[in-house]
């Protein structure tokens, strides 16, 4: 028996109290203070607590940087990403591209993708809220994505104005209390669009889902 609870709405108000977004306080550094550095350029190194980035930031003048997964973001840490590319070519399909243990960090305008792996795992109670990014596989053929976001042990994910394609799963509430909110999003080109196991709660809203292989939800 299955005890998850679904919700899905074109317009109006969700049956159940969906994830609330979360975003990072926002510390200013002093005017004097070096530029913080970025995400690793090199993968499997491990962050702990940053503040978001501050002027003379790659963010602060126009131009996108791609960062190399895998990218763990380490329990306690919190913090923001804007107009970044987080992209891996996985060895396996247990590797991510950005991994959140029981971090609370926010990405906007983002691409978070992977081939052959998982583009976005958030769990032990951590938070994200990607906002205006793209997630997912860094394309079809034999470029696909096992998962773009998976929310798994606790943890909540919210997702506005996004695109998620490529993926063998797009969207994944898995187990344990996890809370997943969609809202305003693109799922196209995925194998199974949105997943929803035992135990989690998953909110679905003005969202455009077409052209995934096997289901929807």
């Amino acid at each position: 028996q299955c005890d998850a609870h679904f919700a899905v709405r074109a317009l109006g108000r969700s049956p159940f109290k969906a994830p609330r977004p979360w975003a990072p306080p926002v510390e200013r550094a002093p005017a004097d203070a070096p530029a913080l550095p970025g995400l690793p350029e090199s993968p499997s190194k491990t962050l702990g607590m940053r503040k978001p980035p501050g002027p003379g930031s790659p963010f602060t003048d126009g131009r996108r940087t791609t960062k190399q997964g895998p990218i763990d973001l380490a329990h306690g840490s919190r913090g923001e990403e804007r107009g970044t590319n987080f992209h891996l070519t996985a060895a396996g399909p247990a590797e991510c591209t950005v991994k959140l243990r029981g971090a609370h960090w926010s990405f906007a305008s983002c691409e978070v993708k992977c081939a052959g792996g998982v583009a976005l795992l958030c769990n032990q109670e951590g938070e994200v809220f990607l906002g205006d990014c793209e997630v997912g596989g860094l394309g079809r053929q034999g470029q696909r994505a096992t998962d773009g976001v998976i929310a798994m042990d606790g943890a909540a994910a919210s997702l506005e104005r996004c695109a998620v394609r490529d993926t063998f799963q797009g969207v994944v509430a898995h187990v344990r209390r996890s809370e997943v909110s969609v809202r305003a999003c693109t799922l196209q080109h995925n194998l199974l669009a949105i997943v929803l196991t035992d135990g989690a709660s998953l909110a679905v809203s003005d969202c455009l889902v077409i052209d995934n292989t096997a289901a929807a939800i």
